[in-house]
């Protein structure tokens, strides 16, 4: 026998009636992960100079710019 509630699934997030999860959930897993990432790049380039953390910011700056543009012509193809 398990002891765990129903509403519960294995990552300890509740959800609601229909199985999906709710909301604050999904923010509070969003917020976690974005710190792990933070926290994971701050470990990650630490030894980097000033001028390599920025050209590397530049470049993940310009890759979510690209990806948020395929995304809005696909959008726009399918109509």
């Amino acid at each position: 026998m398990d002891n765990k509630k129903e509403n519960v699934d294995n990552s300890g997030t509740t959800k609601n009636s229909g199985g999906k999860l709710s909301a604050k959930s999904i923010w509070t897993n969003f917020v976690q992960k974005a710190k792990a990432a933070w926290a994971f790049g701050q470990k990650k380039y630490a030894g980097k100079s000033a001028s390599e953390q920025y050209m590397i910011a530049g470049g993940c700056v310009a890759l979510v710019i690209l990806i948020v543009s395929l995304i809005v012509v696909l959008i726009r193809r399918r109509r």
